[in-house]
């Protein structure tokens, strides 16, 4: 498989936010000579934990892009990739703002 989903923060690294493809959740669609870039690709699966992303397939990549699915990215292990949103929490004391990590692509 040759296509990878990862977040805006991975793209951005990557410089690639204006030359692939974004997913409907907010992420984008890299190529396997995209992750290359990260290390060797014979470590694949060690790269995509450091950045938080997903292997998929062609028809996946399709759907992905289309918006049928939108797989939730895991948690990067390398803090440059993690996405985090300020939402907030609203209570009976009033709002209260919290940090949440996210991964699926920024809104």
């Amino acid at each position: 498989m040759n296509y990878f989903k990862v977040n805006k923060k991975v793209a951005e690294h990557l410089g690639l936010t204006q030359d692939r493809n974004k997913t409907a959740d907010g992420a984008y669609i890299i190529w396997v000579a995209d992750l290359s870039r990260l290390g060797n690709i014979g470590n694949k699966n060690a790269i995509l934990a450091d950045i938080g992303g997903i292997e998929l397939t062609p028809k996946e990549t399709l759907d992905e892009i289309k918006g049928i699915t939108n797989t939730p990215l895991p948690q990067p292990q390398d803090e440059r990739f993690v996405v985090v949103r300020i939402t907030s929490d609203t209570d009976t004391q009033g709002t209260q703002g919290t940090e949440t990590n996210i991964t699926e692509g920024e809104e």
